[in-house]
């Protein structure tokens, strides 16, 4: 082997179906009959929010922080509501899962009014630790990300008034908890914000998912992530409308590879569904049908205007306690963001003039040596990780110039005794393999041909034992896991 360049209520959005002509793992059809929160009439009006949650997820609203019923009995006429049916079409997307997160951040104007570190961390649910993406792979830099929601606004809802006199209004439980509990546990029990003007309805997301290798600018992976859905959305005939100017082409969108269509409801009746597009397109979205049965009785949040949206702690007199809970809302806030598992694919390649194989990790790379070099380039055999991370091991990459072998060691140590007693020649540091298996890995067994005087990588014992028995190859055991192609 060689080294070269390289997302209060009862309702919560669940898996009611999966396409089991497409998928492998089947769940049974199931209606599912989401319903507002609230009171039907002020419905979460003055209750806190998490910002670090899904985004407008009935999950993500936490306990009530305002006393509405109070605040009316004074100044009814400032709580103002509205029932015009209106709608519309939101698109998101990132050449990663934080840069998906980001802009979404960025197009509802929630960084309008959140400070620098919440930008970092809102709407972080709406990727980790949801009901798709439970694992840190799952999100990890490997993949890009796009959605639209198909919005229909029922009902707006808002107080017009200012802070400084709302606050003259805090809920019983508010109060109480208040000045008995720590900053830290009030956060968690409110949330991070209070919500005082939003609108009520429907809300219907197409999330796409894919892998996009033919470039690591990450410029162009948001143009083709974008391209990607756009193209989607075309052939499967769904009628939404795109707030974005998206550029789209077909080379842009055949650059998606592995692609992943996850489709959810908030608000309404519907089936939650998913979609393996590498099998086929979709077959039972059905926009129009869910958005008929969008009503008050079953809506959910559609739309937060942050600009009359506050931290918690702005509603806070004592000077003191302010303090404290803005500094507990901060940390909680920097905790959630979501860390982004750097991957790195591994190309491999083969020399027939050396008789080497050996690894680079980009697509041009491998380009660019098979059309100088002629040499065999043969698809990613897996990822491994940027950084150290747990459960895991350095790759060290190193070049034999006797037998024209690059192979890998495991331990700095190992490099340096082999460079000073042979005079190989250090590569450097590729990355970090797992030391033990884990979901969507691989294992990785290392043989070397006598013949060839080449160390290369296996990944079935099968075959590695054929190989020995066939060829008289060394079989020098299993050194760790590769995260999968696919």
């Amino acid at each position: 082997m060689k080294k070269l360049f390289y997302w209060i209520l009862s309702s919560i959005v669940l898996f009611s179906c999966s396409e089991t002509d497409l998928l492998d793992n089947s769940i049974d059809d199931q209606l599912i009959i989401t319903r507002a929160s609230g009171d039907g009439l002020y419905d979460v009006l003055g209750y806190g929010y998490d910002i670090t949650k899904e985004y407008l997820h009935p999950m993500s609203v936490c306990n009530p922080v305002l006393d509405i019923e109070k605040y009316k009995q004074d100044y009814g006429e400032r709580l103002v509501t509205g029932t015009p049916s209106f709608g519309g079409d939101q698109m998101y997307y990132g050449y990663s899962a934080f840069d998906y997160l980001k802009d979404m951040t960025k197009e509802t104007k929630a960084s309008l009014q959140v400070s620098d570190t919440a930008k970092q961390a809102a709407y972080s649910g709406s990727i980790a630790g949801g009901t798709y993406f439970k694992s840190a792979y799952s999100y990890s830099s490997k993949y890009s990300f796009a959605s639209i929601d198909a919005v229909r606004k029922l009902k707006y809802i808002r107080i017009n008034d200012e802070k400084s006199r709302l606050m003259n209004y805090l809920s019983s439980s508010f109060k109480e908890d208040l000045n008995r509990l720590p900053a830290e546990k009030l956060v968690k029990r409110y949330g991070t914000h209070v919500l005082t003007n939003f609108t009520i309805g429907g809300r219907y997301k197409l999330l796409f998912r894919s892998v996009i290798t033919n470039t690591t600018e990450n410029s162009v992976k948001r143009k083709t992530i974008a391209s990607g859905l756009k193209a989607l959305v075309g052939d499967i005939g769904i009628g939404v409308n795109f707030d974005r100017n998206v550029e789209t082409s077909e080379t842009l969108t055949r650059e998606n590879k592995h692609r992943m269509l996850y489709v959810l409801f908030y608000g309404g009746t519907g089936t939650s569904l998913v979609y393996d597009l590498e099998k086929g397109l979709p077959t039972r979205i059905d926009i129009q049908h869910w958005e008929s049965t969008v009503n008050l009785s079953n809506a959910n949040l559609t739309d937060i205007n942050w600009e009359e949206t506050y931290p918690i702690y702005e509603f806070i007199q004592d000077p003191q306690k302010r303090a404290e809970v803005k500094n507990a809302v901060d940390q909680y806030i920097s905790g959630q963001q979501i860390k982004v598992l750097e991957l790195r694919p591994m190309y491999r390649m083969h020399s027939k003039r050396q008789k080497n194989t050996f690894y680079v990790f980009t697509k041009s790379d491998a380009d660019y040596i098979s059309k100088k070099w002629g040499d065999e380039s043969n698809g990613i055999d897996g990822y491994i990780c940027v950084n150290p991370e747990p459960n895991t091991k350095p790759m060290y990459s190193l070049f034999s110039k006797r037998s024209e072998n690059t192979f890998y060691v495991y331990d700095k140590a190992e490099v340096d005794y082999i460079v000073h007693k042979w005079g190989d020649t250090f590569y450097g540091l590729d990355g970090y393999m797992l030391t033990k298996p884990e979901d969507n890995t691989k294992p990785v067994y290392c043989l070397h041909s006598n013949r060839a005087k080449n160390t290369f990588f296996v990944f079935d014992k099968g075959e590695a034992d054929r190989i020995v028995r066939e060829f008289g190859d060394t079989y020098k055991g299993l050194v760790g896991y590769f995260y999968d192609a696919d």
